[in-house]
């Protein structure tokens, strides 16, 4: 089976660490009381956040700019250990019976990931009234999925204590305009900082020290601050912002449509990209069409398209045209971009972006998310 990474540093040190969709939390019901468990040092992170003024840190989760998670470095050896001895205890343990072990808000316990199925800490979030799952945040990574209990087991005592190797955060200072943080705000932030190393200032420690509200850089001059999608959009004011160019539709399908399909990325159960192979052809045309296109028009630094527009993008792997929806600008120079038909994303130089013509917006969108029935 194909490991999946959550970064470049993660894929260059093989970490068992991988990323998966955010799920939403239900909070305990009042008066639940939680069962006895190991004591686990779970609210406070790794100590390093609070010892050191400006700790370097690597970004591996992130849901907003208002919760993230960070791993400090000198957590590795630590996390080696843990994983392994996970690994040795609940590798070949029996299949779950009719008397599973269940587990209680707030207890951290040895949890199966569904995307590798090898074993993670995992704090109990919430478990649903029907006891069938559980809602889970692996500690040492900071990823979140709902879990079949049978997936779950009490911690073994041999498994050290030692703190989550995943620390939550939270921007100090920042708040989203619109009183949410919105969908293509978070995606854009996640692209720009997900897998990075970045210098973390520790502002306060909120929710029971659970929380360090941060400012962070990856650079002296690049802060986190203008993740806000509003202050993308304003580095295109006075530029050629390609407002024409909407996105095609999208492709339909209807319950009950069999179709063959190359699956093109995975993000998790939940969130799966594919094309349908019936439509390879057509592909193959449109990029044809967009190298021949690209080949003729110079590059311009003032070709500055709005965010949600779609233009042309050189992709960083193959140096292939491709139709790409612009996401955020991440400075004066560099934009970030999904490909509508390929589902992956990347942030780019604007010398690599050419508008498109009428014609080739033409074709729908073919790139079809998917979801795996009843992982949800």
């Amino acid at each position: 089976m194909e490991t999946v990474y959550c970064s470049t540093p993660c894929a260059n040190d093989d970490w068992q660490a991988h990323r998966h969709m955010c799920l939403m939390s239900k909070s305990k019901p009042e008066g639940e009381k939680a069962k006895e468990s190991r004591s686990l040092p779970v609210v406070n992170g790794p100590s390093q956040t609070q010892t050191q003024p400006e700790p370097q840190a690597l970004v591996m989760e992130l849901h907003s700019p208002g919760r993230f998670f960070v791993r400090v470095h000198p957590v590795q050896d630590a996390l080696q250990t843990v994983t392994t001895e996970l690994q040795k205890t609940y590798s070949g343990s029996p299949p779950a019976t009719a008397t599973t072990y269940l587990p209680s808000q707030g207890e951290v316990c040895a949890v199966q990931f569904s995307m590798d199925m090898n074993w993670y800490r995992g704090l109990v979030q919430s478990v649903p009234t029907d006891q069938k799952t559980a809602s889970i945040l692996y500690i040492d990574f900071g990823n979140e999925e709902d879990v079949p209990v049978a997936r779950i087991r009490r911690l073994a005592p041999n498994i050290q204590l030692v703190p989550p190797c995943a620390t939550e955060c939270s921007v100090a200072g920042l708040v989203p305009v619109l009183g949410m943080w919105t969908d293509d705000c978070c995606f854009a932030v996640k692209q720009l900082f997900t897998g990075r190393v970045v210098t973390l200032s520790v502002v306060d420690v909120v929710h029971g020290d659970r929380v360090h509200l941060v400012d962070f850089m990856v650079s002296a001059t690049v802060y986190l601050v203008s993740a806000s999608l509003e202050n993308f959009k304003s580095l295109s004011t006075g530029k050629d912002v390609n407002t024409e160019a909407r996105p095609p539709e999208p492709l339909t399908q209807g319950v009950g449509d069999h179709f063959s399909i190359l699956v093109t990325e995975v993000h998790s159960p939940v969130n799966i990209i594919c094309q349908k192979l019936e439509n390879a052809s057509v592909i193959q045309e449109l990029q044809i069409n967009l190298r021949d296109h690209c080949s003729e028009i110079p590059a311009s630094l003032n070709f500055r398209p709005a965010p949600g527009t779609v233009c042309c993008s050189q992709f960083s792997d193959d140096n292939q045209w491709y139709r790409a929806q612009v996401l955020a600008y991440s400075s004066v120079d560099r934009v970030c971009v999904g490909y509508i038909d390929f589902g992956n994303s990347e942030e780019v130089e604007l010398r690599r972006l050419r508008p498109l013509s009428a014609p080739l917006l033409a074709l729908p969108m073919q790139a079809i998310p998917c979801a795996l029935a009843g992982t949800a």
